[in-house]
């Protein structure tokens, strides 16, 4: 896909699609990808559906068809509510965003619809039997969710299939080169999101495998260490002292360094070159009762 798509951007010259066509292909691919997930998980459903109807049978000769819950008039009409509701939310969603109080609403509705056809689905199975083992109870209960699944599924996958409808008929509109430029980069991208869902899912399969088939034997069980890791005191205080001393022999050295001032006879001469011929004390700060030159 990726080699019949470069080639075609050389052989037309068109490389990026317009503002508009960009928008519609991201809405396509939206689209589109969810589309094959559902497609994907309304398949799945059915193998498990398949799969526990057989494992029901070994436990009961009488099990509730799918026939039986079509005819269902609760379920029915529920069934019609949860298509319509899945085509608004649907709709809703490509304007507002998850958080938008009429999303909201719109999904409290559908897990409601989807809580009554469990309970309807629950009812009729129950009926059929008074004497239920724990076997036949949990092969009952998964048949009723599954059966609830499939039916959201499809619905799900009838409200993308609408929106996808509606899009390429926008997207009809374009010009052909673009046109065909969308529909390659759209076959990429689909293509792209499905790989990843599959590689996915079999990493979650894979998982669960390991998880249901390993046996776990501990060969040493943990050590708890009585030391604390941090904080290292000793160290710290150690650090902190060389530190403090070599920050205090730093700031005399610059202090030292760049002080210009002049103190004494000998910087006068070292400095000028000149003999020192007498000294003008500052008088103020001059003990009279000392003699010149004596210390105290």
């Amino acid at each position: 896909v990726e080699g019949e798509l470069l080639n075609y951007k050389l052989d037309s010259g068109l490389m990026y699609p317009t503002e508009y066509g960009k928008s519609l292909l991201d809405r396509l691919i939206k689209l589109e990808t969810a589309r094959e997930e559902a497609e994907l998980f309304l398949q799945e459903t059915k193998a498990a559906l398949l799969e526990a109807r057989k494992q029901y049978e070994k436990e009961e000769e009488e099990i509730i068809s799918s026939k039986v819950i079509g005819n269902n008039p609760i379920v029915t009409a529920n069934k019609q509510k949860l298509v319509e509701l899945e085509i608004e939310l649907s709709s809703l969603l490509e304007i507002y965003t998850e958080k938008h109080p009429k999303v909201i609403e719109t999904r409290q509705k559908i897990e409601k619809i989807k809580e009554v056809l469990a309970n309807t689905v629950e009812e009729m199975i129950t009926s059929r039997n008074e004497t239920i083992n724990p076997v036949y109870q949990g092969l009952k209960q998964k048949i009723s969710t599954l059966e609830t699944n499939i039916i959201t599924a499809e619905a799900r996958l009838r409200s993308l299939e609408k929106g996808l409808r509606n899009q390429e008929t926008e997207l009809k509109k374009l010009p052909s080169m673009e046109l065909e430029l969308l529909r390659l980069e759209r076959k990429r991208k689909v293509a792209e999101n499905i790989y990843l869902i599959l590689m996915e899912r079999r990493e979650e399969i894979q998982i669960q495998q390991s998880m249901e088939s390993s046996d776990i034997v501990v060969l040493d069980s943990a050590i708890i260490n009585e030391e604390a890791v941090k904080p290292r005191k000793i160290m710290n205080m150690a650090v902190a002292v060389v530190l403090a001393a070599f920050l205090a022999v730093f700031v005399i050295f610059l202090q030292y360094y760049f002080d210009t001032t002049v103190k004494e006879e000998e910087d006068i001469r070292r400095v000028t070159g000149l003999s020192v011929i007498g000294i003008i004390p500052d008088l103020a700060k001059v003990n009279h009762n000392q003699a010149y030159g004596v210390d105290k």
